[in-house]
């Protein structure tokens, strides 16, 4: 399915019900294109390559959350798949917020271009998977500051390079840490609280 509606400006149908669990390759596949569809349903188990699969689509951030949130539920979707750059896309709701860090933290994936907009209405389903008292960080990739939704009581954490080094660690005061002294790259973000610890990678840009 590489380019297969790239420049095909006008093109916005629904493709919830297609079989794609053999499709290796998505590259570019509605690259400008007035794309505008929730594909969360799509078996992607067979993929391999996805950059800038949505890349200067129009899809919303309803559709997008949703398309972000179906994968990240489905047990067959790969690891380490690439799909950015994603702009001008924009994610919202906390479900989807907790979907894309999924991806990015536990699936291997590489998800920039696309930005948090949390004014965006968004209306996606709940579900007890993604509770939402669940910790997320936002946004991602992060240029002065991370912030950290859902933590209670007194946390620290830790940021650490790509080699496991400690680079910055502090208590955290406020619901943001401060990432603006850290080189490009890429870093894992530990949050550390009373009950549990949590890691979340993140890219520095």
């Amino acid at each position: 399915m590489e380019h297969m509606f790239h420049e095909a400006y006008a093109f916005n149908q629904d493709l919830r019900n297609w079989i794609t669990n053999n499709v290796t390759n998505m590259n570019e596949m509605f690259r400008e294109t007035s794309f505008n569809q929730n594909l969360g349903t799509w078996n992607l188990n067979s993929l391999t390559a996805a950059t800038m699969m949505f890349f200067d689509s129009q899809m919303s951030c309803q559709n997008y959350d949703s398309t972000l949130y179906g994968w990240s539920l489905n047990p067959a979707t790969p690891d380490n798949i690439n799909i950015s750059s994603a702009a001008p896309l924009k994610y919202s709701h906390p479900f989807a917020v907790n979907a894309r860090n999924h991806l990015i933290t536990n699936k291997g994936w590489t998800i920039m271009g696309d930005v948090f907009n949390g004014g965006c209405n968004s209306l996606l389903a709940t579900s007890e998977t993604f509770p939402e008292n669940n910790m997320t960080i936002y946004p991602n990739p992060a240029t002065d500051f991370i912030y950290v939704k859902n933590i209670k009581g007194s946390n620290s954490y830790k940021i650490s390079d790509a080699s496991g080094r400690i680079i910055l660690q502090n208590i955290l005061n406020e619901e943001k840490v401060d990432v603006s002294s850290l080189m490009k790259g890429n870093y894992i973000l530990q949050i550390i609280a009373k009950d549990k610890t949590q890691n979340f990678k993140f890219i520095k840009k």
